[in-house]
């Protein structure tokens, strides 16, 4: 299909002028900005630990394909007990600028302390894995396990299991940068365009860009990870639907900075911030305070019934 021919079907265009945007809550700018902070300072000590990648890693990589991931690889290289550290420090974050939160009470003695693992599985986990430094292959093995344990701690208590994972993808971040800063090189050279999910980490894009100074290309953006990659202009990047008829995107008013490309096929969404012509001047050089600025596309998307992060859609029996 030819991307520069063929425009996903526009929807009616929702009915808010520019003047008239939401501001996105002060407590949520706050927070993203130390946030932001807090990652940048962890991410820029562990940079001055990274090795040049062995001869035999880089051609690995290059041959990842659409596929896999650094962390799948056992490239990200967590020290356990400085991921535990650090999941402590961003759960209480969210808890200062988040008090009224129905997870904050829970965070205070889940997954943001370590030394009572009677009392909880995540803490159990913590008790046994921080301990140790992971080594590349098995730290991916238990981060992964640690993903599960939260999921089912947060499905037991009923709590939102969504917020609760990216508080562990944030505290991880550092880790995954430090990855991404040390393959850069082999990062740039992926072919990427039909990937709809991160070359470091595998998690869905948190929002997309088309660049001002590339008629229009689409990046897909990881924000813990901070890592943008390039992504073909037409198909939804979370289960692949090419069908230009189930495809569109939807206005605030008439202003083309902001869009929300969704799918019909599996009901997800991709806020795009549109960067030709000076559409969309930052509101902030950090993707992480973009992102929480333009909330009020989320919100939108959500209301009109997609989400960020949708089940893949079930194959259809054959005929």
């Amino acid at each position: 299909m030819n991307a520069t021919t063929t425009t996903p079907r526009q929807d009616q265009p929702v009915d808010l002028r520019r003047t008239e945007l939401p501001a996105a809550p002060p407590e949520l700018v706050a927070y993203c900005r130390q946030l932001d902070d807090w990652v940048n300072t962890c991410t820029g000590e562990l940079k001055s630990q990274v090795t040049p990648a062995a001869p035999a890693v880089s051609e690995a990589i290059r041959q990842l394909g659409n596929n896999g991931s650094l962390e799948e690889m056992g490239l990200v290289e967590f020290d356990l007990l400085a991921l535990a550290t650090n999941l402590r420090q961003v759960c209480e974050l969210f808890r200062q600028h988040f008090p009224d939160d129905p997870l904050t009470p829970h965070l205070a003695t889940a997954p943001a302390l370590a030394d009572q693992p009677a009392l909880d599985p995540v803490q159990e986990w913590f008790a046994g894995a921080a301990p140790d430094k992971g080594k590349p292959g098995e730290a991916r093995t238990a981060v992964q396990a640690l993903t599960s344990t939260m999921q089912q701690w947060a499905y037991e208590r009923e709590l939102d299991e969504h917020t609760l994972l990216q508080l562990l993808h944030w505290a991880a971040a550092p880790f995954r940068r430090r990855a991404g800063h040390r393959y850069q090189a082999e990062l740039a050279e992926l072919i990427t365009n039909e990937r709809g999910h991160c070359p470091i980490c595998r998690r869905e894009p948190d929002l997309a860009e088309l660049s001002s100074a590339e008629h229009g290309r689409r990046y897909l953006l990881c924000l813990p990870c901070d890592l943008r990659w390039h992504f073909k202009r037409m198909g939804c990047p979370h289960c692949g639907n090419m069908d230009f008829e189930r495809l569109g995107y939807l206005l605030v008013g008439n202003d083309q900075a902001y869009k929300i490309y969704h799918c019909e096929a599996c009901k997800g969404y991709l806020k795009t911030i549109d960067r030709r012509d000076d559409n969309a001047p930052l509101h902030s050089p950090s993707p992480l305070l973009e992102n929480a600025r333009t909330c009020f596309l989320d919100i939108l998307a959500v209301e009109k019934g997609y989400h960020p992060t949708p089940e893949k859609p079930a194959e259809q029996p054959a005929p």
